[in-house]
């Protein structure tokens, strides 16, 4: 049968990853085979055999080729640091995919290139830091707009001098038994949190209450005249289209607001060629605007604190 000719099925599978769905079960079952099919098309991977999924060389095969194929790997293989790598490596928005805390580790984040290293890493060319809030971007059942924004910005020409903390690249704990209920306490501060002294008070550990971790760097980007970069995503379509922050935004957004730190409130763009208005993502245009957003302020003074909109541009 032509399912079962090799020749067949790999010339399927150069016209689409989800060709091989439909190839004979003895295929999607032969190691040697299913590394060539993903060599050609990582995200075939989803239609492998069980026992190639959980085959290091072919998964390291489909992440080199695209980096999202991670998704359907052995659960092993997804808490397997090279593998993790090696996809961040080819497309970082594949961490959410990781399992087994990876998506927070150091080597990993280096690897897609959203790491927030140690001051005695870092080569900045800026003495102001800003910090970004953002939806938690690195789970798998999250968008990947924020992360993209990061690593846009990261690399822009205007903007990758400045120190910018990526608070979803690290994990910690709260004093709130709900962790982001706006009516809580906690605003960040020693004074306010709730967690032993130890743990808020001086620099910030992963055992630190997020808020009080946020609030502290906040307070760096305050006290060397930097900013906040909030992100404002959409999510839905046509009718149903609707923008929102995440619970844990509200409370960042309100202390920065209490020590008067500088907002940049960044709102997604749509795109409305499609019969239905859509989020759209970010690219090198929306980092331009707001990197000029950035330099016209500072050209400016940065006396102005009050929170800035920038609107990103919908594609028509």
């Amino acid at each position: 049968s032509l399912k079962a000719d090799a020749d067949v099925v790999l010339t399927a599978s150069k016209h689409g990853y989800s060709h091989f769905q439909f190839a004979a079960d003895v295929l999607k079952e032969d190691e040697t085979f299913c590394r060539r099919v993903v060599q050609l098309q990582g995200l075939s991977l989803a239609f492998a055999s069980e026992a190639c999924k959980a085959e290091k060389a072919v998964v390291m095969a489909a992440v080199r080729q695209q980096g999202s194929s991670l998704q359907h790997a052995s659960s092993d293989l997804r808490a397997n640091v090279e593998v993790v790598v090696a996809a961040a490596k080819q497309d970082p928005t594949s961490l959410r995919f990781a399992l087994g805390d990876l998506a927070q580790d150091a080597g990993c984040l280096r690897a897609a290139g959203i790491w927030a290293p140690s001051i005695s890493e870092k080569t900045v060319g800026k003495h102001e830091k800003a910090i970004y809030s953002i939806k938690f971007s690195l789970a798998e059942d999250c968008t990947t707009y924020a992360t993209v924004v990061a690593l846009v910005l990261t690399s822009h020409y205007q903007l990758r001098d400045y120190d910018i903390y990526f608070p979803s690249a690290f994990n910690k704990d709260s004093c709130d038994p709900d962790f982001t209920n706006i009516d809580w306490p906690c605003r960040g501060t020693t004074d306010t949190c709730k967690m032993e002294l130890t743990l808020r008070t001086g620099t910030p550990s992963d055992s630190s209450c997020w808020r009080y971790s946020f609030g502290w760097h906040q307070r760096q980007c305050k006290l060397t005249g930097g900013f906040m970069i909030q992100v404002w995503e959409a999510s839905g379509e046509g009718a149903g289209l609707h923008f929102s922050f995440g619970s844990g935004q509200v409370i960042e957004r309100a202390m920065a607001n209490d020590m008067k730190l500088k907002i940049f409130l960044v709102r997604q763009g749509l795109n409305f060629t499609d019969v239905f208005a859509r989020p759209r993502e970010f690219d090198e245009h929306d980092a331009d605007k707001v990197a000029e957003a950035v330099k016209a302020w500072y050209a400016d003074g940065a006396h102005n604190l009050s929170m800035q909109l920038v609107s990103l541009r919908n594609v028509h």
